[in-house]
This record gives C-alpha cells, sequence and structure tokens, in this order.
C-alpha cells in the first residue's frame, strides 16, 4: 500500500518504504523488519475494510475516485 493512500485513511501512512524492509532483514534488524510488517498488514486491513464498508477508494496521486464493485 502506498503511503498516500494509509493517509487517505486517516492514518499517518507507511513506517517506511517497502524497499527498506530487505536492507534491515540483511542487517539482521529483525525488530524493524517485524514492526514493517505488522504496519503494512494494519494498514492493508484498514484498507479493506474502508473499500468493504464505502465501496470506493482513493487514488492517493491523482485524487481520482475509484469504485470497488463487486
Amino acid at each position: 500500500m502506498c503511503s498516500k493512500c494509509a493517509r487517505t485513511l486517516g492514518g499517518q501512512g507507511k513506517i517506511a518504504n517497502g524497499a527498506q524492509a530487505p536492507v534491515w532483514f540483511k542487517e539482521g534488524r529483525w525488530g524493524e523488519v517485524c514492526n514493517y510488517c505488522v504496519d503494512d498488514v494494519t494498514l492493508e486491513r484498514d484498507l479493506t475494510v474502508f473499500v468493504d464498508k464505502y465501496g470506493f477508494v482513493v487514488n492517493g496521486k491523482t485524487g481520482q475516485v475509484l469504485r470497488i464493485t463487486r
């Protein structure tokens, strides 16, 4: 999930860029890797709940409303 999408849900955005996790892994910084993963999954869950409830999401770069239908 992009940080802009996370912020549109009322959050602060992601705690790091996804490219940072492999660097932390190679450096043995397991706490940061775990925190990043938990945060990312939580943001994805929140986005899914939002889409299920409201049926749309806003493109964080363009501001375009994207309707989600089943």
